[in-house]
């Protein structure tokens, strides 16, 4: 791979990005916006998986715990958000087993 050259981009949230991590498989990145929401994105299509809405003030920041069934989050409406994750990975999962078909 060319060094400094773009593979893939993503495009989907409303305003800017604020955290960016790959989960524990590295085949997925999830991000926190200043829309509000939480993305989950596949890092072979590049596409949208799954949106997470819940906070009231941007997204500052999302964390993966080492087995990656928990996401917490923190926003700037002075929340955060403990999200049980495993129904986002089953749908990425059975979403790759059903394209492959």
């Amino acid at each position: 791979m060319e060094t400094g050259k773009i593979v893939k981009a993503f495009s989907g949230h409303q305003s800017s990005i604020s955290k960016a991590i790959f989960n524990s498989y590295g085949n997925l990145i999830i991000t926190g916006s200043k829309d509000r929401t939480i993305k989950f994105w596949d890092l072979a299509s590049g596409l949208c998986i799954n949106t997470m809405s819940s906070h009231l003030g941007e997204v500052t920041s999302v964390a993966i715990n080492s087995t990656g069934n928990l996401l917490f989050s923190s926003s700037k409406d002075n929340s955060h958000r403990l999200w049980d994750i495993r129904s986002v990975i089953f749908f990425f999962f059975f979403f790759l087993f059903c394209e492959q078909k």
